[in-house]
Formats: C-alpha cells, structure tokens, sequence
C-alpha cells in the first residue's frame, strides 16, 4: 500500500507545475483526489442510468436563476460557466462537474457561497430525483 507521503512526492512537482500554470485550483493532492473521485461519479452516472450531468445542471441552474428559461443556449452557457473555479473546470464537461464535486465536499462551512449552495443542493436533492427517475426507466 503507499501511504500519502510517497504519493504526494511522486506527484508533487506535475501537481505545482500545473497548480501554476491555472490548471488545478490547487496543489493540495487530497482535492485532487477528491476530484478524480468526481470522475467517477461523472462516468458511474453515464454508465449506469444514461445521466448527462451537464443537460440536467443547465436545466437545474435554469428553474433556479430567474428568467434563464427565457435566455439562449448561449446564456446558459456562460451562466454554466460561473460554476467552473479553475481553467481545468472550463476545459470540458466532466472537469466541470469534477471540480464542483471537489469542490462542494472540500469546502468548510465557514466558506461555503451561494453557488457552494446551488452545488449542494444539485447533489444531495436535484440529482437524486433525477436518478429514482432513471432507475424506473432502466
């Protein structure tokens, strides 16, 4: 088994070269870890009930910013966007929702914002509606 002084050596110096560059929102290796963990849950979902993670976070964001319905596709985007708190976010869907993942279970209480607000509620409400849903479809 490595313990978390190997790994974080072995990786310390890709993790701050890329922390630099705007690629991670940090060099701490247990957010990273927690980010890869996003990963799965982004694939799990896909695999298993068919979820795209990004329609159904459009159409959440949509119902709970007032009169987003009413914009373009394009508005929808950038609103997306205000979610993503890195470079690596914006650079594709499941780094986006990887990174809120992270990002919602890392955050401490005393941290937390409204859009930590919009996460958690898609995770631990909107979310689960969304699988129950899935799962009579399957």
């Amino acid at each position: 088994m490595l313990n978390k002084k190997v790994l974080s050596c072995a990786f310390e110096k890709t993790i701050n070269i890329e922390w630099h560059k705007g690629q991670f929102t940090t060099n701490n290796f247990l957010h990273i870890l927690i980010h890869e963990l996003g990963h799965i849950f982004y694939f799990y979902d896909w695999e298993t009930f068919k979820i795209n993670h990004i329609f159904y976070l459009k159409q959440f964001l949509g119902h709970k910013i007032n009169n987003l319905n009413k914009f373009s596709e394009l508005d929808k985007e950038k609103v997306l966007k205000i979610f993503a708190n890195s470079n690596y976010g914006l650079s594709d869907d499941d780094e986006l929702l990887a990174e809120g993942f992270a990002y919602w279970l890392l955050t401490k209480q005393s941290m937390q914002t409204k859009i930590w607000e919009f996460w958690n509620e898609y995770f631990t409400s909107y979310l689960p509606q969304i699988r129950d849903k899935e799962r009579k479809e399957v």
